[in-house]
């Protein structure tokens, strides 16, 4: 244990520290475990609170909450707990954590190790990479936002040697049924496959709702129940141009963008559960990369083939009109409102948008308020892909959420359905003043075809409607 001086010692080198990094969790963190063991824990209280802001996995300001609300709020004392199991799957911290506690003489030490046991069981579904394998995936959001339903997508996430391809699964039978009612109500599926609610289907905040399907092969499914619940509205949106902001999609290194954050009031006085995702919008000059080959308008392909590609492995041809991009965001983004209930919630990071091009580009964040479970399933999900691209790309453990087979109980389904209510909003993103490098959208940089004397060559493509690119000008584009 510190003396007082050797305390008061670390709380200035640290508040010296947070001066020339203000984002430094670890100088927040430490600066609250010295104002803790000085008995200032109102102080205390807010610097473990701006260490989560900045990162929400660090586990030691999860405890320092704890010790906090330990003897006043044994309720939320358990919450706080569950956050901090949450963020350390090997527990090495915990166990410290557990001795400092006892040697403080808690008279409720045992308790800890009990929500050590409750809390940090997980759910997997171990994959073995080096054989052929295929995991059914569930996943998707019964939403109030009728106008554009979410996919609820049923697919098989098969692993080869190492590589991952997904396969949607075609002619299943699939339904939502109210659990309070009995009603059962048909969804409707796509030709890109998964399954959407019917345009009439409306939700009833009283009910509850699970997903039932059956496969070709007669196997069903059924979810456990999930509600829909009130989500507060965004009040602001505003964006940060950062360098070296994010690591790229190949992990070869740091690209700049802009980094958009929100600020929404949090509902008091009752427990809450947010998921953030976003689509984002870029304008694109090329529709067609062609490999050691010519475009041809004829075929609609890349079937002219060059003996002698001698310039670069590519050409690239651009778009015959307007043609816009669709990303959709890929990681993901949750949090509990523990420590921050009934307060406004400002500058929580929502997307980091690539710097693609000098022009401005169209984001549309989504706020979800999402129930207990459903946020437990992605936040450990959230720690276990950390560097990969979603639900679909599964990783070796993969975690099992509320599907269930009810022809095989034994066997895992991955995946959680869930009930929303989201409120959106779109945000212009001026890239106006800010220099930095490029991160290419194609992947590398644009090569175009030689111009020569034959008049029709190189030819224009077409932008053609996809999940992933549209014709059409999105609504707020500026």
């Amino acid at each position: 244990h510190q003396t007082t001086e050797e305390l008061i010692t670390t709380e200035i080198l640290c508040r010296k520290a947070i001066e020339l990094n203000p984002t430094n969790d670890e100088a927040w963190g430490k600066l609250g475990d010295a104002l803790i063991e000085l008995d200032r824990k109102p102080e205390a209280e807010e610097c473990y609170k701006r260490t989560l802001e900045i990162n929400d996995q660090n586990e030691w300001a999860w405890f320092g909450m704890v010790l906090i609300y330990w003897e006043s709020d044994p309720q939320k004392t358990t919450a706080l707990f569950e956050e901090a199991l949450r963020c350390n799957s090997k527990f090495s911290k915990t166990v410290y954590f557990s001795n400092y506690m006892r040697n403080k003489h808690l008279r409720t030490y045992s308790a800890i190790i009990f929500l050590i046991s409750m809390v940090s069981c997980i759910d997997t579904y171990d994959v073995d990479f080096n054989k052929k394998n295929s995991v059914l995936v569930v996943q998707g959001f019964l939403t109030d936002d009728y106008a554009n339903p979410d996919t609820i997508k049923i697919q098989y996430s098969n692993f080869n040697e190492g590589s991952t391809f997904i396969s949607p699964i075609s002619s299943a039978k699939a339904s939502i049924i109210s659990t309070t009612s009995g009603k059962e109500i048909g969804l409707v599926e796509q030709k890109t496959g998964g399954f959407i609610p019917p345009k009439d289907f409306r939700i009833n905040a009283s009910e509850k709702y699970s997903l039932r399907f059956t496969l070709p092969d007669g196997q069903q499914f059924a979810s456990s129940p999930e509600q829909i619940y009130t989500t507060p509205p965004i009040l602001n949106i505003y964006d940060k141009f950062i360098l070296n902001s994010k690591l790229s999609d190949d992990g070869k290194r740091f690209i700049s963008a802009n980094e958009v954050y929100l600020d929404f009031k949090d509902t008091p006085k009752q427990k809450d559960y947010y998921l953030w995702r976003y689509t984002h919008y870029e304008k694109i000059v090329h529709c067609s990369t062609c490999y050691t080959s010519q475009y041809d308008p004829k075929t609609l392909g890349c079937t002219i083939k060059l003996p002698n590609f001698n310039r670069t492995p590519y050409y690239d041809y651009q778009c015959a009109g307007e043609c816009y991009t669709i990303i959709k965001s890929n990681k993901i983004n949750v949090m509990s409102d523990v420590v921050s209930d009934g307060e406004v919630i400002a500058g929580r990071l929502v997307a980091k948008i690539p710097y693609h091009f000098m022009y401005g580009c169209l984001v549309e964040i989504q706020q979800l308020s999402i129930s207990p479970q459903n946020y437990t399933f992605h936040k450990n999900l959230e720690l276990q892909t950390q560097s990969t691209g979603g639900l679909a790309d599964t990783p070796a453990a993969a975690i099992v959420g509320n599907i269930n087979n009810l022809t095989n109980p034994a066997k895992k389904v991955v995946g959680f359905f869930g009930v929303a209510s989201i409120q959106k909003k779109r945000y212009w993103v001026d890239r106006k003043g800010v220099n930095g490098a490029y991160d290419y959208i194609l992947g590398h940089v644009p090569v175009e075809e030689p111009t020569t004397m034959d008049t029709f060559r190189p030819p224009m493509t077409s932008c053609v409607k996809s999940e992933f690119r549209t014709p059409f000008r999105p609504q707020g584009w500026q």
